[in-house]
């Protein structure tokens, strides 16, 4: 799949695309002014991987696909609105899930490796994991040098990395399945182009 295909419908994606950026700025500000500094660290990674399309090709219009930054965005919103303490545990691991996938994603898109679907999946469960263990060593460096207390037990720990898991799989899954629907659509698109 090539760069210009692939964001053939720029403005519709652009437009919508910047709305979920926004939203996740908003959540990067209500987190700095609540001092959560491991949400803080979290929106602004997920803001630079974001933003990293526009700013490497100079052009507002190269986005990531706007559902994409949705799965990103909701599970922060819900952890911003703090609508349940079960909420919040799970919206680290979508978020988690949601950063390896903006990761398969831009590899995917911006780069010249591309998956096959198996490997898709694959990619990002491993990414997913290796973000958890990652957010593992922030939190228990905060803890050490902080005084704060994320980490509680090893055991709460290996609750996690299975919990994260299963939400890798589940973000592999649509990873695979968006882009199975995207490429039938593309392809449909070029064709009817074609031939009309």
């Amino acid at each position: 799949m090539d760069l210009e295909n692939f964001f053939r419908d720029t403005k519709k994606n652009m437009f919508l695309s910047w709305i979920m950026t926004s939203i996740i700025l908003g959540v990067f500000i209500e987190s700095i002014s609540s001092f959560d500094y491991l949400w803080t660290i979290f929106t602004f990674l997920t803001l630079v991987l974001i933003l990293l399309p526009p700013l490497k090709f100079r052009n507002k219009k190269v986005m990531l696909p706007w559902e994409v930054i949705v799965i990103a965005a909701i599970p922060m919103i819900v952890r911003t609105l703090e609508i349940s303490i079960l909420a919040n545990e799970i919206a680290t691991y979508i978020s988690l899930s949601a950063l390896a996938l903006i990761i398969a994603v831009e590899t995917h898109v911006f780069t010249s490796v591309k998956f096959n679907h198996t490997f898709a999946v694959a990619f990002t469960v491993i990414s997913t994991l290796a973000l958890t263990g990652i957010w593992a060593i922030i939190r228990y460096n905060m803890d050490l040098y902080l005084g704060t207390s994320f980490l509680t037990t090893n055991e709460e720990l290996m609750h996690e990395f299975i919990n994260v898991l299963i939400a890798g799989v589940a973000a592999g899954v649509v990873f695979d399945t968006y882009f199975r629907k995207r490429d039938r659509s593309l392809k449909n698109k070029l064709m009817e182009e074609e031939l009309g």
